[in-house]
C-alpha cells in the first residue's frame, strides 16, 4: 500500500496529470503545480497532493511544489508527517536556501518535535529541536524561551548561548535575544556553571550586564531584565547598583523587589 493509500485510503484513484504542448521541465513543472493547487481547492486532496509529487519528478527545483506538498501536511499533523515535511522544505531550501514559507514550515514543524519532547521531559531531544526551530527562523514565537528553558533543564545552557549570539551579530535590536543571552549568562554564574562552559564566573555577569544593558536602554522598566540585573550587581558585591535596581522595583515590580532584597540580606 502506498503512502497516499494509507493517508486517504485505497478506494480513491488518481487520473494521470493532464498532457501539455512541449515545454521544458520547469514549464511542465509549474503546470502539473497549479493543477495540484486547483485540486486541492476542490478539495480533492489526493490528487492534488499527487500532482505536487510529480511536478517535482519532473523539475525537481519546483520550489513551490514542494513547499505545497510540505505545508499540506503540515496542516494534516506535524509530528506524525515531520519526516516528509522536512524532506520536503530541505529540497526546497537546496533550491532557495532564503525561501521564507520553507523555513517557517520547517521552523515550526521543529518546533512541534520539540514540544513533543517537552512533553515528555526529553529536556535534551526538545533542546535540539528547538535550536533547530530557531535557527530556521528566530522570529518565532516562544521559541527563543522554549530554547532556553529546555537547555536548562538538560544542563546545556552554555551550548545554545551561540545561537542567541549569533542571533544578535545579524540583528542587534532584537530585544527578546538580548534578555535571553543576558538571563543565562548570569544563570550560569549563579550555578556556578560558567567554570565548565569557558567562561570565569567574572566573565559570565559581565556578558549578562552588558546584554542587559542593551534591553533597559530602550525599556527602563523591564522587570525581569532589572531582576537578573540586580542579581548579578549582587553576585559581584555591587550593593549601592543592586539598591538602585531594588529601589526601582518596587514601584514597577514590588514582588520581583522584595525577591532581590531577601537575596541581598
Amino acid at each position: 500500500m502506498g503512502f497516499f493509500d494509507k493517508l486517504f485510503g485505497s478506494n480513491q484513484q488518481t487520473a494521470p496529470a493532464s498532457p501539455a504542448p512541449s515545454q521544458t521541465p520547469a514549464d511542465k513543472a509549474r503546470g502539473v503545480y497549479e493543477e495540484g493547487v486547483r485540486l486541492i481547492a476542490r478539495g480533492q486532496a489526493r490528487e492534488g497532493l499527487q500532482r505536487f509529487v510529480d511536478a517535482v519528478k519532473i523539475d525537481p527545483g519546483c520550489v513551490d511544489a514542494h513547499i505545497a506538498f510540505a505545508s499540506a501536511f503540515c496542516q494534516i499533523d506535524r509530528v506524525a508527517h515531520s519526516d516528509v515535511i522536512l524532506s520536503s522544505t530541505k529540497a526546497a531550501l537546496a533550491v532557495d536556501p532564503k525561501n521564507a514559507k520553507a523555513l517557517n514550515i520547517a521552523s515550526v514543524t521543529h518546533f512541534a518535535l520539540g514540544q513533543q519532547a517537552w512533553d515528555a521531559e526529553k529536556w535534551a531531544e526538545a533542546t535540539a529541536s528547538f535550536q533547530t526551530a530557531y535557527s530556521l527562523d528566530p522570529e518565532g514565537q516562544h521559541v527563543a524561551e522554549a530554547l532556553a528553558f529546555c537547555a536548562e533543564q538538560a544542563s546545556v545552557l552554555e551550548d545554545v548561548l551561540p545561537a542567541f549570539e549569533q542571533r544578535l551579530a545579524t540583528n542587534p535590536t532584537d530585544a527578546r535575544a538580548q534578555y535571553i543571552a543576558g538571563r543565562s549568562y548570569i544563570k550560569l554564574a549563579m550555578n556556578g556553571e560558567s567554570a565548565t562552559s569557558g567562561f570565569s564566573t567574572e566573565k559570565a555577569l559581565q556578558r549578562g550586564e552588558q546584554h542587559l544593558r542593551e534591553v533597559l536602554r530602550s525599556s527602563p522598566s523591564h522587570s525581569e531584565a532589572n531582576y537578573w540585573l540586580g542579581g548579578a550587581y549582587l553576585m559581584a558585591g555591587r550593593d549601592a547598583e543592586a539598591l538602585e535596581i531594588i529601589n526601582l522595583l518596587r514601584s514597577v515590580d514590588p514582588e520581583k523587589a522584595a525577591e532581590l532584597e531577601e537575596l541581598r540580606q
